[in-house]
């Protein structure tokens, strides 16, 4: 009879582990730990209030606008949750003034603006985030406070979070790979943002087309990023400016472009220069 038993435990066995391993397929997130330093920017203004999730406890960590402030080094689940402990109704009105302040401050500068500028809602939404996703959602049953659930990559040191304002109190997070091998030193990482295609020539004399939501690496040789910025509307190409923006070997950047009412690109005068919004994350490596 004990035989009998113990043959029968054995022939369990491989479909036990057979279904251990099933699951653990199905669900490889929940056994990856990563160990990173984290740099949360914020799309409009700043964002007070944010934390790192760990179960119902947060850990305040700093987002500002379009800018890097102190890293947060983080280790854990690859999926990192990331909430607002303080009420989320600033995120609501930086959504909801963001292109409307735009519309306005252009307004008061005397610049017509064709119908087509303003892109169509789902255009709009193509770039910073439409509805909040299933897995938040589910999510937030547990937790009402949660604002965004991020995935990391698993084989990178350092990353940046831009956070754009998402539907309802949420947060529509973006991650920059800042990973040498994906980041090099010395070179500008260009993202478009906008609702419109932009076009860049830079250095080499080559013209580099970006469709809403896409970025490419740029090289700046002699530590100087030289481009011609241009933006496409009703069919036509139009360019904003001709810069310089200088990188040392050292440094990573990032060009972010975008249509934004933030009051980060007010100059001193409040007003407002440009068609296309323009930021720069520039960080030196230690």
């Amino acid at each position: 009879m004990k035989y009998k038993t113990l043959l029968s435990s054995i022939c369990a066995l491989p479909v036990y582990l057979a279904s251990v391993c099933f699951l653990h397929a199905q669900n490889p997130s929940d056994a990856t730990n990563v160990s990173m330093q984290i740099d949360f920017v914020s799309w409009g203004e700043d964002i007070s209030g944010l934390e790192v999730r760990e179960g119902k406890s947060g850990t305040p960590v700093t987002a500002l606008a379009f800018r890097y402030s102190e890293p947060f080094k983080y280790s854990g689940p690859q999926i990192l949750a990331l909430a607002l402990g303080q009420p989320s109704d600033e995120v609501n009105r930086q959504k909801a003034g963001d292109l409307e302040a735009w519309r306005r401050s252009m307004e008061e500068e005397g610049i017509e603006l064709p119908d087509a500028v303003f892109a169509p809602k789902e255009e709009q939404q193509a770039a910073v985030g439409g509805e909040i996703p299933e897995s938040l959602a589910k999510a937030r049953e547990e937790d009402p406070a949660l604002a965004a659930l991020v995935k990391l990559p698993t084989d990178s040191r350092r990353v940046t979070i831009l956070l754009a304002p998402g539907p309802d109190s949420s947060l529509v997070p973006h991650v920059f790979d800042d990973d040498p091998a994906r980041q090099p030193l010395g070179m500008v990482r260009v993202h478009n943002f906008s609702p419109h295609p932009i076009s860049l020539r830079i250095v080499d004399g080559k013209t580099k087309e970006l469709a809403s939501g896409k970025n490419f690496l740029a090289p700046a040789p002699g530590a100087v990023f030289a481009y011609e910025l241009a933006y496409k509307i009703e069919g036509k190409w139009k360019v904003q400016e001709n810069n310089l923006v200088s990188i040392r070997p050292n440094q990573q950047m990032h060009m972010v472009v975008l249509r934004n009412g933030s009051s980060f690109f007010n100059s001193s005068d409040s007003s407002r220069g440009g068609f296309m919004q323009k930021a720069l994350l520039r960080r030196t490596a230690k």
